[in-house]
């Protein structure tokens, strides 16, 4: 009977129709009780997980302890990158093959787990290794640094306050673990560009993302003329963006972008269409690192000419 059952409500949650390779289903049958466990991505996954179990004959109760994972645009990034790492890799495409990949990525606060079964421990062994790897501007240009508002120490992982590790790239890649806790540091009364490559990050409040524009005007009020003093902006050998990641929900999801550099002519405005992909290009062309360029960077527009940012 028990047997019959572990069949079937594997069977029913491999048929569930957004069940994909970053989610990760899971149950145990104890006589006629199911508890369903692992992760999801979609909450209707959990709710569909539940419903199809509920439905099978011999189920008389169901505990479901499924988790949704938090949204993210840096998990889902996060998610996209170790899934092509993966998948492209000669050894490793096979597990692709099925309409269910074998190997499922489970992405949480950007720390990735992957689960699944494959053929051998060289197999396993490789993909912790391509899952590890995944390559990223910081990792590429090696000489970085990460300025974080209200993060309480380097490279803080965990929420806290104001502050929160969705928003810290640099704490997503274990590619960085060596270097994040020195180059990963909280934004204090000193500015320090003296890295190739330095990325700020604003609080929870200061983002605006959820405060009124006036916290993001303040901080900016404040930051930016600080930066402009640096010796590095003054000498004429640095650019500062500031961006946003998204609109308010519009379906074109313009946002803002600013480019600040003594090569630009004041007042430029420019027509193309841009993305952030064209400011990953961008950076890379900056900083001289090899093609190809990170993901869709290769394909990209670049905004150097438009801005007048290279020689």
């Amino acid at each position: 009977m028990q047997e019959n059952l572990t069949k079937e409500v594997r069977h029913q949650l491999l048929l569930l129709p957004y069940y994909s390779v970053f989610d990760n289903l899971m149950f145990k049958v104890d006589g006629d009780k199911v508890t369903l466990l692992g992760q999801v991505v979609r909450p209707t996954l959990k709710s569909d997980a539940e419903a199809a179990v509920k439905g099978i004959e011999g189920v008389a109760s169901l505990d479901n302890q499924i988790e949704v994972l938090p949204v993210s645009p840096m998990d889902d990034q996060l998610r996209r990158a170790v899934y092509r790492a993966l998948y492209t890799d000669a050894s490793l495409s096979k597990y692709g093959w099925s309409a269910l990949p074998s190997i499922h990525i489970i992405v949480k606060n950007g720390h990735v787990t992957l689960e699944g079964v494959v053929d051998s421990e060289s197999d396993k062994n490789l993909a912790n290794l391509r899952a590890n790897g995944v390559p990223n501007v910081f990792s590429k240009v090696g000489d970085w640094r990460a300025l974080e508002d209200a993060m309480p120490a380097p490279c803080h992982k965990t929420d806290v306050g104001t502050y929160a590790p969705r928003h810290n790239p640099p704490t997503y890649y274990t590619n960085l673990a060596a270097t994040c806790a020195a180059r990963d540091v909280p934004l204090g009364a000193t500015i320090d560009l003296s890295a190739r490559l330095t990325f700020i990050t604003p609080d929870l409040n200061n983002d605006t993302h959820d405060t009124p524009v006036a916290y993001g005007d303040a901080w900016l009020s404040k930051l930016l003329p600080r930066l402009f003093a640096t010796p590095e902006y003054q000498s004429g050998t640095t650019a500062v963006f500031l961006t946003w990641d998204e609109d308010d929900g519009s379906a074109a999801n313009q946002i803002p972008t600013f480019v600040f550099a003594p090569s630009v002519p004041p007042g430029t405005a420019v027509g193309t269409r841009f993305d952030h992909y064209s400011m990953l290009r961008t950076t890379e062309e900056m900083l001289g690192l090899p093609a190809p360029y990170l993901g869709r960077a290769a394909t990209a527009a670049s905004m150097a000419a438009a801005f007048r940012l290279l020689p």
